[in-house]
């Protein structure tokens, strides 16, 4: 389905380009505090360049495609810095009394699902007689930053897990929706002492599982010589002109031809794990395990539909959902899903996923006979 122009001011202009300049304001707010995370995404493999997605573009990628991003890598990276100028470049002008706009969550082990649900409290009415009142917890959020979150417990990560999952929030008897707009960026350190793995279950209510490239060297300069006390950051769009943002995208769908080559994709994507994985006599790299669930392929493709959305310029002969996107996405939505057999390097995990991303997406293209963008 085609997004139809409109005329504005003698104009012709397409409701396409009015989402993308919210999305471009977006982009700037962050990238006036956030050094580097904007073209931090171009891999260098044998001095080619590997096609990639910046931390930034992962990011709101991700935020439009309604999932959830987790920021793997080790303390002082700049990953809670991401959440924060995320959150304070967003206004919060939906109408709901009981959602802040943001909220920050440091887990550890003692941390208990009162802590971040909220509780009863004894208060005084109007006419001065004893009342309980529900006091909302950091929960209760419309952005939230979950630091450390493979600190946590089994009984509070099974609240978080209801949160990701069911997009709710159960307190009492009481169930309260988190639409129209939730967005978690949780954290872990994973080599960290006083962490734990994760179940494979909350792991997959990620979209996402971003490990920060390195910065360049003049990115690194400017980090170093830059003042650590900023001025306030301003909003810069509010939360109703993103749900506005996501709405859109969601009925755009999918053009016949988009999904059909995207279900091939699929198929080759599966067909690629299954070749790596390590079995007695043959060699391969991953557990036994990694496949590809139906939630899995439904969000990638609502993954690779927000990555279009965000390369298309506002143009709307650009916004293409092509099977080469998953060489933008692909080792950061399978980083987390797929298991290697030993302990290797981040770098080194990278590059094996986007040579199985590669593989992937050439079995799609003999499979479909198109050449990708």
């Amino acid at each position: 389905m085609n997004i139809l122009s409109v005329t504005r001011n003698g104009r012709h202009r397409t409701p396409l380009a009015d989402h993308h300049d919210v999305i471009q304001r977006l982009r700037e707010g962050i990238n006036e505090r956030v050094v580097g995370r904007d073209h931090d995404g171009v891999r260098n493999s044998d001095e080619d360049e590997v096609p990639g997605s910046s931390t930034v573009d992962l990011m709101l990628g991700t935020l439009l495609a309604g999932g959830h991003i987790l920021f793997s890598d080790h303390p002082g990276s700049g990953k809670t810095m991401l959440a924060q100028v995320l959150a304070a470049v967003i206004e919060h002008d939906l109408d709901d009394d009981l959602f802040a706009k943001f909220k920050s969550i440091p887990c550890c082990p003692d941390l208990l699902p009162m802590d971040i649900v909220g509780q009863q409290t004894l208060t005084l009415d109007d006419k001065g007689n004893n009342t309980l009142k529900f006091q909302p917890g950091p929960l209760f959020a419309r952005i939230q930053l979950v630091d450390e979150i493979n600190r946590l417990n089994s009984k509070t990560s099974a609240v978080f897990f209801e949160v990701l999952a069911q997009r709710q929030i159960t307190y009492g008897t009481e169930t309260v929706s988190l639409e129209p707009f939730h967005f978690v960026c949780a954290t872990r350190n994973p080599h960290d002492e006083g962490t734990s793995a994760m179940s494979v279950a909350l792991l997959d209510r990620f979209l996402i599982d971003r490990s920060l490239p390195q910065l360049s060297e003049a990115d690194v300069a400017r980090i170093m010589f830059t003042e650590d006390r900023q001025p306030q950051i301003s909003p810069s769009v509010t939360l109703s002109e993103l749900v506005s943002v996501q709405r859109a995208l969601h009925l755009r769908g999918y053009e016949t031809e988009e999904k059909r080559r995207l279900a091939a994709l699929v198929n080759a994507l599966q067909a690629t794990i299954d070749e790596q994985v390590y079995q007695p006599g043959k060699k391969g790299w991953l557990k036994f395990g990694g496949c590809l669930s139906l939630r899995t392929i439904k969000r990638l493709a609502q993954l690779l539909r927000s990555i279009a959305f965000l390369r298309s310029e506002g143009i709307e002969s650009r916004f293409k959902v092509t099977p080469g996107l998953l060489l933008c996405v692909g080792p950061d939505f399978l980083r987390h899903r797929l298991s290697p057999v030993e302990e290797l390097p981040a770098v080194e995990l990278t590059r094996r996923y986007m040579c199985l991303c590669d593989e992937a997406y050439e079995k799609c293209r003999k499979m479909t006979g198109h050449v990708s963008g």
